[in-house]
């Protein structure tokens, strides 16, 4: 049975970069309005107050793979983009990470005082979450001592979400970090990412799709 783990991510040293809360609002003017610029900076470092980020991963091997599928403990993942980034991987890495629940409550609190902050807000969370995965990444190649193929996550290149539930179950995320699922398929905190990350045979082989 592959052991869950979970990983110690310090929010000092995470940044949750501006420029990066302007593109998940939807902004791509390289000079955005100053005041906008200036608001997003302000709810970017209030976001980065009171994130708790989390996170857990575990490494199992993949058992069968196709053209456009594989299989990793029990999961018939469906996609040939993602089939194609784990061709020189025997092994993957599953992990969830989640920017906490005060995040939820930021975006939510943020609703009622502007429309402006509400979407700058929702963007800094989806920065966030950004920002937790890159640490991530970055500590899962460091277990390995060279770069792992880019994350992919279900909802992305043909990767059905429906298999959103069978990563939170494998992971047992609800007891190791406190995240869940919703009825309706939303993880709460809402600001979590899910992702499967290629560990290459050797160094010098990971893939990225872009």
């Amino acid at each position: 049975m592959e052991t869950v783990e979970t990983l110690l991510l310090d929010k000092n040293e995470i940044v949750i970069p501006v420029k990066n809360v302007l593109l998940f609002a939807g902004y791509r003017v390289s000079s955005p309005v100053p005041e906008y610029a200036a608001r997003a900076k302000e709810i970017a470092a209030r976001m980065h107050d009171v994130f708790t980020p989390r996170a857990c991963y575990l490494r199992a091997p993949i058992t069968d793979r196709g053209e456009d599928f594989i299989d990793v403990l029990g999961m018939h993942l469906i996609s040939r983009p993602l089939a194609e980034l784990e061709a020189p991987c025997d092994e993957v890495f599953l992990f969830a990470a989640t920017t906490g629940p005060a995040v939820d409550r930021e975006i939510k609190r943020s609703a009622v005082i502007s429309p402006v902050d509400n979407v700058l807000t929702d963007a800094a969370g989806g920065a966030a979450a950004e920002a937790a995965c890159d640490a991530v990444d970055a500590q899962l190649a460091a277990l390995i001592g060279y770069p792992l193929c880019q994350r992919f996550s279900p909802g992305y290149s043909e990767l059905s979400i429906a298999c959103q539930p069978d990563f939170l179950r494998l992971l047992d995320t609800q007891r190791k970090i406190g995240l869940s699922i919703t009825a309706g398929g939303m993880m709460a905190p809402m600001k979590s990412v899910t992702a499967i990350v290629g560990i290459p045979r050797e160094a010098g082989l990971a893939r990225t799709l872009y």
